[in-house]
């Protein structure tokens, strides 16, 4: 039996409605106007989370590193990657002006650290959980600052194979064993359908004995309430409502996100209908943007 986690005073588990996480990334182009309004479309979206990320540039690019060849499309090719993780950073005060935002919507506020100095800004707001994204999975020394801190972690598996999610978790136990959560996720933007394998999620759970979900990067929301069916108590997703994101480290440019809906819940049911692809496009051009993630390894695997 997998002992539900607590986030929030807000049950994680297979006995409870889904809990929902509605991606804001770096949509809101380092604009705190922007970024406000992103939580707002999240809580009118229904969802139960709003994820940020937070990062400093310093600490992730040289001054002269370029720009990935997906961070170019439709944006200024002149800029470099350090200039643009620079221009989308978000400072403390702004942090705290998005907690508060989404305390008064009645969200839980999320981001993602990339680095400890940013999990510990994220500690200073009294943040419920630490989101840990894939990227940083195989940063053992992130991991265990991170669990040292005591709070639930919702870890991102994408790109990794089971002895390296086998060694976060050794990380995370070794440095204080909070609770966490693992989100099966396909590392691909737009992930294929075909390539989601959400039986993924039962290896996990099995394997680890804790809670899984589903990280969703699949246009449409077909992906997501099979995972739910399949038993996510997670799904994080974009919103495509959100205003148009630049070519950040983790944004969504006509992504089709979803609402999580489970069978036999009528709240489930209600979102299915909100978290949907309201930006256009089609299956064609640019529409994720992966975090900022020093060695990124485009691939995923088949548990």
């Amino acid at each position: 039996m997998v002992a539900p986690v607590r986030i929030a005073g807000r049950e994680i588990g297979s006995d409870v409605p889904c809990f929902v996480i509605a991606e804001a990334g770096v949509n809101h182009d380092g604009d705190i106007d922007r970024a406000e309004a992103l939580v707002d479309a999240a809580a009118e979206a229904g969802a139960d989370a709003v994820k940020f990320q937070t990062f400093r540039a310093d600490a992730l690019a040289t001054a002269d590193a370029p720009k990935a060849a997906y961070q170019k499309s439709g944006a200024d090719e002149s800029e470099s990657q350090f200039a643009m993780l620079r221009r989308l950073e978000l400072d403390e005060d702004d942090h705290g002006r998005l907690a508060a935002r989404a305390a008064e919507r009645h969200l839980v506020f999320l981001s993602s650290p990339f680095d400890r100095a940013s999990a510990d800004l994220l500690e200073r707001l009294d943040v419920a959980a630490f989101k840990v994204p894939s990227g940083e999975l195989t940063n053992p020394r992130l991991l265990a600052h991170i669990a040292a801190k005591g709070r639930p972690m919702i870890v991102s598996t994408g790109m990794a194979a089971m002895g390296e999610v086998a060694a976060a978790m050794a990380a995370i136990d070794g440095a204080g064993a909070p609770p966490v959560v693992l989100l099966h996720c396909v590392s691909a933007y737009p992930a294929e359908p075909a390539d989601c394998n959400l039986l993924a999620m039962a290896s996990l759970a099995q394997r680890f004995a804790v809670p899984v979900g589903w990280s969703d990067h699949t246009l449409g929301a077909d992906v997501a309430l099979a995972a739910v069916a399949l038993g996510a108590v997670v799904v994080e997703a974009p919103d495509p409502r959100s205003p148009r994101a630049g070519a950040g480290p983790c944004g969504v440019d006509g992504t089709a996100g979803v609402r999580c809906a489970g069978p036999g819940h009528s709240r489930h049911r209600k979102r299915a209908r909100g978290w949907r692809q309201e930006a256009g496009g089609g299956r064609t051009g640019h529409r994720r943007r992966c975090p900022p993630q020093p060695g990124h390894r485009p691939r995923h695997r088949r548990w």
